[in-house]
């Protein structure tokens, strides 16, 4: 499951609230802060599986001026189904259609 603008804080994940603490959950690491348009801290992309994961990496999209402040990233995570499915990988995207 992937998820966007979700909220994790030291306080709060607002992934397993929704879908409960049994989940498998990678979290983008470079989350938002307050920011004065209302956007909630923590704010950020998370996957998650009821899958055991292996390896999580996340993409840095923060290459030009214009994105500097917002957490722009992509989340990779690879998920360990059993078989027949066997390895796959799940990603997600912030801002969609970065």
């Amino acid at each position: 499951m992937a998820f966007q603008e979700a909220v994790k804080s030291k306080e709060y994940d607002q992934v397993v609230d929704l879908r409960g603490p049994d989940l498998h959950v990678a979290h983008q690491a470079d989350r938002e802060g307050h920011i004065p348009d209302g956007t909630e801290d923590g704010q950020g992309v998370s996957i998650a599986s009821h899958w055991p994961m292996g390896e999580a990496r996340e993409v840095d999209l923060n290459v030009a001026s214009r994105t500097g402040g917002f957490a722009h990233t992509t989340v990779l995570a690879e998920i360990l189904a059993p078989e027949p499915l066997g390895r796959c990988c799940s990603s997600t995207t912030c801002p969609v259609g970065s």
